[in-house]
């Protein structure tokens, strides 16, 4: 970031805090506080989203005096928070068990007319079942409703507007029923091998006739993503297929001759229902796409955008051949209906080979 501000490029208060959510990530929190120590003095200022985050990591990072210290120095300056921003420092310190600090910001909620929402509950009936409370947490209604059944628990829940599943109160039963779960496929080979489905076995994939071929690979993503660039491209194997041509990396930059890097929008809101703050997450991740593609245009590089899904898009109108859609963009004619799979004979392609002739059909189309 120095580095661009010195070259004269500025950025935005959305950039900034995404480059705060990542020190928090990698653990470098000094890095993360100069960041918002520059905000506060040279511009942008910090928002609601910047708060929000910085307080996400610090209490991740187990650093709940520091996210209290800068809580209070934001309300100092007038940065405004937000329900979200309260239900973060509430799960924190019910984790510490410091009962007096959450009812203090719960009745500080309350007098800036901030509403509770499942959120807030949920950290509530969180810590009655850590407590072992669970009586408490469903039949008496701290939940904060009472309910006879998790179907009638469910029903009730769906009736608040804007209300997904994945936000739906944590179900709090007496009963434990005596039910094994399974998986479809083997997700992860670190967790209980229980699925229904074997997984495929895969050969001759893109991937090795790329390495036979020469062709390095540099396969780079955050966290959780990082079988996106590298599990599901080699044929399911989580190791290298030749280390001395292949390298990858959770965080960092190297070069290749193909590189690889899954780009997800923080901290993926789109699940939440949340319509704001999923247009700010998604500028996020433009900017930083951009930047990218930027980078691989002045080298004269090729680039290959693809997404598995989404949850965005179905917030709003689809684009797709709407007046909206982007200049250039066109469709293959014999190719209507383009999947993933058609990415790995395009990929073989660009690099100048010929793909096997049982791969799904490339989606190159050469025009006069």
């Amino acid at each position: 970031m120095w580095q661009m501000e010195h070259e004269g490029i500025k950025l935005d208060v959305v950039s900034l805090t995404s480059l705060i959510q990542y020190c928090c990530i990698v653990g470098k929190i000094t890095d993360c506080i100069r960041l918002v120590e520059s905000m506060v003095i040279n511009g942008p200022r910090p928002n609601t989203l910047t708060v929000n985050t910085l307080l996400i990591g610090l209490c991740k990072n187990q650093l709940l005096g520091l996210a209290e210290t800068f809580f209070n120095y934001f309300k100092q300056i007038g940065v405004s928070a937000d329900t979200t921003t309260y239900n973060v420092l509430i799960r924190a310190f019910i984790h510490e068990g410091n009962d007096l600090m959450v009812g203090e910001l719960s009745r500080e909620m309350s007098s800036h007319k901030l509403r509770q929402d499942l959120g807030t509950y949920g950290c509530f009936v969180n810590d009655l079942c850590r407590r072992g409370e669970r009586w408490d947490a469903q039949v008496l209604g701290e939940a904060p409703h009472k309910f006879k059944s998790a179907v009638e628990a469910v029903k009730k829940l769906r009736e608040i507007p804007d209300i997904g599943d994945q936000l739906l109160m944590v179900m709090l039963l007496v009963r434990y029923p005596k039910i094994h779960y399974a998986g479809m496929l083997q997700f992860d080979g670190e967790l209980p091998n229980k699925y229904l489905v074997s997984p495929p076995e895969m050969d001759r994939t893109s991937g090795e006739y790329l390495v036979h071929n020469g062709i390095r690979t540099f396969a780079c993503s955050e966290t959780l993503k990082f079988g996106h660039v590298t599990f599901f491209w080699n044929g399911n194997c989580s190791g290298y297929l030749n280390e001395k041509m292949e390298e990858y990396v959770e965080i960092g930059s190297d070069s290749g001759n193909l590189t690889m890097s899954s780009s997800l929008p923080f901290p993926a809101p789109h699940k939440r229902k949340n319509v704001d703050a999923t247009i700010v997450a998604c500028k996020a991740a433009d900017q930083a796409v951009k930047m990218i593609l930027d980078a691989i245009e002045q080298v004269g590089g090729i680039y290959v955008v693809t997404a598995d899904h989404g949850n965005a898009e179905d917030m709003v109108p689809v684009a797709i051949d709407h007046p909206g859609l982007a200049p250039g963009v066109r469709f293959h004619a014999n190719v209507p209906t383009g999947r993933l799979a058609n990415v790995a004979a395009t990929v073989m392609n660009l690099h100048g080979f010929k793909a096997p002739s049982d791969y799904e059909t490339t989606l190159i189309e050469v025009v006069s």
